[in-house]
């Protein structure tokens, strides 16, 4: 639901009582945020989504500081055998090279698309951390410093229950609907078809891509 943590308060009340604090990082990236420096214990990414940025590989990043506690994790990972295959290592190093270009376009990309989303009458909510309305704005500038707010958008549509399925089969038209997230090529959820319980059958998850901003506006709006 794209809501922003204030991840150094939790930080500090962690420590404060003893505990580790571990932050996935896969939907900020490096990019906007980096909480090892924001003093977290562990940091994971799947690195399947930003990093490799274009669907093709299955990677995972565990990140630490703290020279033990690297040891311990190298130790574990040496027992279960959970290695990053050669080919796909070896696709990641490539793709890491436009790791900042894709992302930076997908950032200005998805501003201009929540923009349009939240003045189209067709949308009753749109959540995004970079619009002055997302309850979490300011924490998001102050976290991110000014360089984006991510590529994901989640809204909720402005239609009845069986409206909604029929918008979903119609931009998969146009948008694929896959799970994954983090693509060169935009694509969207249904959060209720994936997740299934707890969530609203009108909300729809944007990953937006490096397409340009007016050619992924003009198929939600051929849509909605």
């Amino acid at each position: 639901m794209l809501d922003i943590i204030d991840v150094p308060k939790v930080i500090k009340v962690a420590h404060k009582y003893g505990a580790r604090v571990i932050v996935d990082n896969t939907f900020a990236t490096p990019y906007l945020f980096r909480p090892l420096e924001a003093g977290a214990d562990i940091v994971v990414h799947s690195a399947t989504k930003y990093l490799s940025g274009h669907n093709n590989i299955l990677a995972g990043v565990i990140a630490v500081n703290d020279p033990d506690l690297y040891a311990r994790l190298i130790s574990h990972r040496n027992v279960i055998g959970s290695v990053i295959s050669p080919d796909d290592a070896g696709r990641l190093e490539d793709q890491l090279q436009t790791f900042s270009l894709r992302v930076v376009k997908q950032n200005q990309t998805a501003m201009k698309i929540a923009a349009y989303l939240d003045k189209h009458s067709g949308v009753a909510k749109v959540r995004y951390p970079g619009l002055p309305t997302h309850c979490d704005h300011d924490l998001a500038q102050k976290l991110f410093g000014g360089r984006g707010f991510g590529a994901m958008i989640t809204f909720d549509l402005a239609k009845k229950e069986k409206d909604c399925s029929r918008f979903v089969d119609d931009l998969s038209a146009h948008v694929p609907h896959i799970g994954s997230l983090g693509e060169v090529t935009t694509t969207f959820l249904h959060v209720e078809a994936c997740f299934l319980e707890g969530y609203s059958p009108s909300t729809i998850r944007l990953s937006v891509g490096i397409e340009p901003a007016d050619e992924i506006i003009s198929k939600l709006d051929r849509v909605l």
